[in-house]
């Protein structure tokens, strides 16, 4: 099963983004994707392939950390590549102790391929964009999203998987791990 570690965000979150995002893809300015409202979400750690006797090994030994809850919030806006280059659209995760969580999955799960932390930008992928048809209008709607008082906790992590369906991607939590 294709696994990886994330964060949740609330629904009220959930829903304000996406209705925001929502409005930019009903403009025509990119032909793409949006990630669907319930599938918003921080990835941590991308773990790959893993067999049940993996994940529960891995589920055990998340459950050994100890981390306190901390605050996040909504930040700017952007792309992937680059703004010259469109291929995703994000809207970023503002919490200070984020890296730090990341880092003490890391060394729980030192079997994964360490990830980079000093590439790792905190974000959630709102749109997967195919073909831009007007970017510089996409470019001025997407910098001007504003997330003010976006703000709530971050309380646990999850453990999800991910395939590949006929009716798309789907994400079933195998899961949660509360923070203090």
């Amino acid at each position: 099963m294709r696994c990886f570690i994330s964060i949740d965000l609330p629904s009220h979150v959930k829903s304000r983004i996406f209705h925001k995002f929502g409005i930019l893809g009903s403009k025509g300015l990119f032909k793409g994707k949006l990630v669907k409202k319930d599938d918003l979400q921080l990835t941590l750690k991308f773990l790959g392939n893993l067999s049940e006797d993996k994940i529960k090994e891995v589920k055990r030994k998340l459950k050994e950390i100890k981390f306190s809850k901390f605050e996040g919030k909504i930040g700017r806006t952007g792309f992937f590549d680059n703004q010259d280059n469109i291929k995703v659209v994000w809207v970023e995760l503002l919490a200070d102790r984020i890296n730090k969580l990341g880092e003490e999955i890391s060394k729980i799960l030192g079997e994964f391929k360490k990830d980079d932390s000093t590439n790792f930008n905190p974000h959630i992928t709102m749109a997967k964009v195919d073909q831009v048809l007007n970017k510089q209008e996409l470019v001025k709607e997407v910098q001007n999203m504003n997330f003010r008082k976006l703000d709530f906790e971050i309380k646990e992590f999850l453990l999800i998987k991910s395939e590949l369906t006929k009716k798309g991607l789907q994400y079933k939590i195998l899961d949660k791990f509360t923070l203090n």
